[in-house]
């Protein structure tokens, strides 16, 4: 199966990061970055006329303003801040920006935009107290005061360990006059915040009967833990949101957001009587900080640690937590969080995500399917899709549709995504990312030279993509394409040491370079008389084969060595028939041409030397041609050994493989045999799969065989002509599957009609049943037992045959 074994939300984040930002911003954000870089160092002046110079040469960056505005929320220049985001908010602002926004549009008493905005994201964050706090901190401002109550409480009754609730609550009361609900309000934030100045303030003046004094907003009072609090959560999410361009620095903004929630960690811990929720909330942004620096192990813990201690875990840690899960191979538990998330609220774009990579890793792919399709659906009304026009396409909705195309392609089913993203790569021919998703899917299409043209576009038009790197790298595999691939994953590896497609990567080169050995065992048994002596003469007859190689690791990338081990026995009329070989040889494998030469050494029946030289090209995506010839062939006739004739023989073979679902193939062949027979042989062999689906193939294949012989009176089965026709069909079943293994089974049926010259026409069929197990790269077993009925000399022969086969690599 051609797919990533572990997603997770955060790369497909990545890949509508690729898709909405394209070349053009490529080029500058190293500038912006920088910037931004220079803010959280606390050079903000420095940073704001990098910001507004960059602001200048591209003002058309809505990312640039962005970035400015918040900045200009640290020094206290709220106009400015606001200024600078009116002139970028023409879509949706990142979450980083809005809190810096609103409260700049509430210190200036701009309170109409502030609930707008408010509102807003209230809307897009229904689950995230923040916004709700700070919607009821601006009511209050407008004199609404019972709005801003009737909103705040239940939040309350939902998460009474908040102190900012309380406060809001308070402040509510005070605007009202309410002094049982101020004492009621601040009294609980006291609880958690018992150096709050305050609630302090309000209380003291309700119980001395004095009028209430002039409120202060929240967020304007002296400093305070809780306040730096609010400031860190911000910077986790900027962490996240906003990385350097250098992805070596990519976790340097969420590195000092995770020191900065450390040590306000221990200063909660250390008050004089800490505030518990303050000290929660502090840990659930450290979850979230955790997730976003990858530190998966350490993101689930804290979490537990969090339950255990009785804390109802909020649905945006819950989320952090299942993409850790996903991340840790954990999809089914990861899978139940994201569905506890989106119980909460069904319209989190995320958690859907989420959900979809989950359901993809479980093989639930109908869930699947569904999945991606609904976000599609959600999507798509209103929505401009991608044109040749230079209109910036919708990127939600064009990464819904990639998403769709995706779970198609992890379901091994390549025809129907190529058909689904061929048009959208089409219509946006300079898109990066829609780029690197169609080379990945020609890939699954057995195309890998169209893959590696579509990776190359790619990369010409985001070379700094890390999903277009992976992609690139794993094509320089399938094209064998060593040095480069080498090259390719050591860099990646030094970048992103613990990325799953890297990972895979550095497992796929060490598996190329391991020792490989390959063994089959086979036993046949026919139908015949005593002493499993056949009936029919001329049958092959009952036997064992028994064949070994082993391969040596690459040598000057291109080259193998192979040693090679035979063992052939048969019950013919005249007795038992025996052929042994071993042999060395060398493989040769390029890009588009490999070769097998061995020299072989038989011993049994017949003592004498023998080589064999097998060369398979394959020019194009489409066609392949092999051509191969032996000395002393392999499957000359057992029976012919025994009587000591040999066989030289030559083949030529032309295959025309349209996709990996249909391919015609047709091949001749001759056999020089030492008695003076000469026998001509040919085959034309159409494959099409008529059944795609999740975990089940089935594949359709009729084929017609012909042969010749110059003589019919060797003892061995040499028809002077002969010809037969049938199909065969193949199911393949994937019965379960957990990332790298895979354990299925498989059933073929074949009828068709046999016709000997002088002898009349008979039936033939086979009926074979199979079972494998796959631990990619490294280990495939297969074993099977097959029933076959042959016609030979006009009789009916039918054999009983088993099998098993074994690849492994060390």
């Amino acid at each position: 199966m051609r797919r990533l074994h572990s997603v997770r939300v955060v790369v497909a984040m990545g890949v509508s990061l690729s898709l909405a930002a394209g070349p053009l911003l490529a080029a500058e954000a190293i500038t912006r970055e920088e910037a931004v870089a220079m803010a959280r160092e606390g050079r903000t002046d420095h940073a704001i006329t990098a910001l507004q110079e960059l602001q200048k040469t591209a003002p058309e960056d809505q990312l640039v303003a962005y970035d400015l505005a918040v900045v200009y929320t640290w020094v206290g220049r709220s106009r400015e801040a606001t200024d600078a985001f009116e002139k970028a908010a023409d879509g949706e602002p990142p979450e980083y920006v809005l809190g810096p926004i609103i409260r700049a549009y509430r210190d200036q008493k701009r309170f109409a935009d502030a609930e707008r905005w408010a509102r807003a994201t209230e809307r897009r964050y229904p689950v995230d107290a923040t916004w709700a706090k700070l919607l009821g901190l601006i009511l209050v401002d407008e004199g609404r005061s019972g709005e801003a109550r009737t909103l705040l409480e239940p939040w309350a009754a939902t998460q009474p360990d908040d102190a900012e609730i309380w406060l809001a609550l308070g402040y509510a009361a005070l605007r009202e006059g309410d002094r049982f609900g101020i004492l009621r309000a601040y009294g609980h934030a006291l609880r958690f915040q018992p150096e709050n100045r305050e609630a302090m303030a309000a209380m003291s003046g309700v119980l001395v009967h004095l009028g209430a004094p002039t409120a202060t907003a929240l967020y304007q009072r002296p400093v305070s833990i809780a306040s730096q609090a609010s400031q860190a959560g911000e910077l986790v999410r900027w962490g996240h949101d906003v990385s350097p361009y250098d992805p070596r620095r990519r976790f340097e903004g969420t590195d000092k957001a995770l020191a900065r929630l450390d040590q306000l960690l221990a200063q909660a811990s250390a008050a004089r009587k800490p505030d518990q929720g303050l000290v929660t909330r502090l840990r659930r942004d450290r979850v979230v900080a955790l997730r976003n620096r990858e530190r998966w192990r350490e993101a689930v813990r804290e979490t537990e640690a969090l339950r255990a201690n009785g804390d109802t875990i909020p649905p945006y840690v819950r989320e952090a937590e299942a993409d850790a899960l996903l991340a840790l191979r954990r999809p089914r538990d990861a899978r139940r969080g994201y569905e506890e998330v989106l119980r909460a609220d069904p319209t989190l774009r995320e958690a859907k995500i989420g959900r979809f990579f989950a359901l993809i890793e479980e093989e639930k792919f109908s869930a699947a399917f569904q999945q991606a399709d609904q976000i599609v659906a959600l999507e798509k009304p209103g929505m401009r899709e991608p044109k040749q026009n230079g209109l910036q396409p919708n990127t939600e909705w064009l990464e819904a549709k990639v998403l769709s195309v995706q779970a198609r392609s992890f379901a091994d089913m390549p025809g129907v995504a190529w058909k689904m993203m061929l048009p959208l790569a089409e219509a946006a021919p300079a898109n990066a990312g829609l780029r690197k998703v169609l080379g990945d899917v020609a890939a699954g299409r057995d195309w890998p030279r169209r893959s590696a043209e579509e990776i190359a576009i790619a990369v010409s038009l985001a070379p700094e993509d890390k999903g277009v790197q992976v992609s690139l790298a794993e094509s320089a595999v399938r094209r064998r394409a060593w040095s480069e691939a080498r090259s390719r994953v050591a860099e990646l590896a030094d970048i992103f040491p613990t990325d799953i497609d890297v990972l895979r990567l550095q497992t796929d080169l060490r598996a190329h370079d391991a020792f490989e050995f390959q063994t089959e065992i086979q036993v046949n048994k026919e139908k015949g008389g005593s002493s499993d002596v056949n009936e029919t003469n001329n049958s092959p007859g009952s036997g064992t084969d028994w064949n070994a190689r082993l391969y040596t690791p690459p040598l000057a990338e291109y080259w193998r060595f192979v040693g090679t081990w035979e063992h052939h026995t048969a019950q013919v009329t005249e007795g038992r028939a025996l052929r042994y070989r071993y042999g060395a040889g060398v493989e040769l494998a390029l890009p588009d041409l490999s070769v097998e030469a061995i020299g072989w050494n038989n011993e049994g029946d017949i003592s004498q030397l023998g080589a064999s030289l097998a060369l398979v090209w394959e020019p194009t995506d489409h066609w392949r041609f092999d051509l191969g010839g032996e000395y002393f062939a392999g499957d000359t006739p057992m029976r012919a050994v025994l009587n000591d004739i040999t066989a030289n023989s030559a083949s030529f073979g032309v295959t025309y493989k349209w996709h990996e679902s249909r391919s015609l193939a047709v091949g001749v062949s001759g056999y020089d045999f030492s008695d003076g027979n000469r026998r001509g042989q040919a085959h034309l062999t159409f494959e099409q799969r008529v059944v795609d689906i999740p975990h089940l193939d089935v594949t359709l294949r009729p084929e017609i065989y012909t042969s010749g012989n110059s003589s019919s009176d060797g003892p061995y089965f040499s028809p002077r002509r002969d010809l037969s026709a049938a199909i065969t069909c193949d199911a393949e079943h994937i019965l379960w599957r957990h990332f790298e293994r895979i354990f299925g089974h498989r059933l073929t049926v074949a009828g068709g009609a046999y016709w000997q010259e002088f002898f009349d026409t008979g039936w033939t069929g086979s009926v074979l049943y199979e079972q494998f197990f796959r631990y990619d790269p490294w280990v495939e077993l297969r074993y099977g037992v097959r029933w076959n009925r042959a016609v030979y000399d006009g009789e009916p022969t039918p054999a009983t045959e088993g099998y098993i086969r074994l690849n492994l690599r060390f």
